[in-house]
């Protein structure tokens, strides 16, 4: 898992390339549980959509690098942080890299629907 800058990469990166990369399985059995404390940075956070842009945006950027064949679902993962970003007032400084380098990996039609992925989750209620 790659190092992240402050809130980014967390379980979701490992849930969605464990998702992606293997076939499943459904348990109906609890395995774990979350615990809710005062540290936790998505519960507690009072703008969410800042931790979900951050924690998206990287997952989707992190997973086409290290697995570009599943570059379809890490262009939703990584258009869905982007209009969170959007979404709460522009692309904080530190993650533009990541938004620059995903954005020059993808073909001009990829762009096109990370674009219209980003502005549907930057407006969605």
């Amino acid at each position: 898992m790659p190092e992240a800058k402050r809130i980014g990469l967390n379980d979701g990166y490992l849930e969605f390339t464990s998702i992606a990369l293997n076939p499943g399985l459904i348990l109906d059995k609890k395995l774990g549980l979350y615990r809710i404390h005062g540290a936790n940075a998505y519960v507690r956070s009072k703008n969410k959509y800042k931790v979900m842009a951050r924690v998206s945006l990287q997952t989707g950027y992190w997973m086409r690098v290290r697995f570009p064949f599943l570059s379809r679902f890490s262009n939703k993962v990584f258009a869905e942080g982007l209009g969170h970003f959007w979404r709460s007032g522009g692309v904080e400084p530190e993650y533009q890299e990541f938004v620059d380098k995903h954005l020059a990996s993808v073909t001009l039609p990829e762009k096109l629907e990370i674009n219209a992925r980003a502005l549907y989750h930057c407006f969605k209620s």
